[in-house]
Formats: C-alpha cells, structure tokens, sequence
C-alpha cells in the first residue's frame, strides 16, 4: 500500500523542496505525503488495524467518553492486557485515529487541491471531494472520520491543538481559494473567510 500511495502521489513533490504554483513549500507537502505513506490501513487484517477499526466504530455507536479500554477489548477479542500491549492509552489510540482521519482529507483533498491553479475549478474540487469522504466513511450510526473531529471536549489540551492545527491548514487552503475568487469578481460581496466558515459548516 504505501508503495501504491508513493506512486500515486509522489508527483505532487515540488522539486528541491520548492512551493508548488499555490504556495505550499516543498517541506511541508513532503511531510503530508511521508504520514500519508504510512496511513493506517484499516482492512490490512493486523491486530493493531483491527483495534482501530472497532475503536472508531464504537466511537461513532457510543460516543468517545463512554467507550472504554475494556469495550474496545472486548469488541476486538482480545483481553485488556493484550489491548495495552498494542496502544498504551485511549488518548493514543484518539491520536492515530484522528491522523488517520485527517490524512485522508490530505490524501484526497488538500494535496492535488494544491495543484489546481484555476481557484474556481479547485473549489469544485475541494467541496465534491469533501462531500464524497464523508459519505464513502458514513455507517448507519455516524461517520468514523468527522465523529472525533467533531467532538473536541473528548480531546485532550495537546489533542486539542493538534486538531487544530491541521484544520487551520484546511481553512486556510480553502479561504484563500474564496480569495481569489472574489479577486477575479467571481465571488459576491462577501467576505471570504465568513464563506470559509459558512462552507465548513455545510459540508
């Protein structure tokens, strides 16, 4: 898998590190495509894939805070000691769930985002593309991407800004989009970042 992803995205590196035409530095996409390499694959059939994917499935069905250690263990079938050998706390096992999640989005949206110059058609793009991860990951008890992202009062301080800091990048990507949309008179009278937020909120 991680050769299929390198193959498949490898491209998208700017030479010698340099920003690509959007202005996203050859460094910081090397780093996006170095966590996409070795995303987590949650049908790899590996204990540690197993764990994960009923985490994040008893996550969406009971919420974050009331899912135990123990339920996790039990759904997986294996004791709460072998739990501990694989993830050392419920926070860690939160962390890898929401890189995983986010390294989606950075797989299938923000990274050839970054490559379409026309701002019109990456919005397009952008919005679609959002769209369809939400839907190829919903059940029918909720999203196993979004319902972490979604509940910030489970994470911890550290989480937290974490989160954050991967959603600024996001916004940013996006408002700058409406930016220039409304440079090139294609956008109404607003501000872009307000659309920013509106756009968020919807999708």
């Amino acid at each position: 898998r991680a050769e299929e992803e390198k193959k498949k995205w490898g491209g998208l590196l700017g030479a010698r590190g340099k920003p690509d035409k959007n202005g996203f530095g050859g460094a910081l996409r090397g780093q996006a495509l170095r966590r996409i390499q070795r995303m987590a694959d949650f049908s790899s059939g590996t204990r540690l894939a197993q764990i994960r994917y009923e985490a994040a499935r008893l996550f969406v069905e009971k919420g974050v805070a009331a899912t135990s250690m123990s339920d996790i263990a039990d759904a997986v079938g294996i004791t709460k000691a072998g739990l501990y050998h694989f993830v050392p706390s419920k926070d860690e096992l939160l962390q890898s769930l929401i890189d995983w999640a986010y390294d989606i989005y950075d797989r299938d949206v923000d990274l050839p985002a970054r490559d379409i110059s026309d701002p019109l058609e990456r919005l397009h793009f952008i919005v679609f593309n959002h769209l369809y991860n939400v839907g190829r990951h919903r059940t029918e008890t909720g999203n196993r991407v979004t319902v972490v992202l979604d509940d910030p009062a489970v994470l911890t301080p550290a989480l937290r800004v974490a989160v954050l800091r991967r959603k600024r990048k996001y916004y940013t990507l996006l408002r700058d989009t409406l930016a220039a949309l409304k440079a090139r008179g294609q956008l109404y009278d607003i501000d872009p970042a307000v659309a920013t937020f509106s756009i968020l909120g919807m999708v």
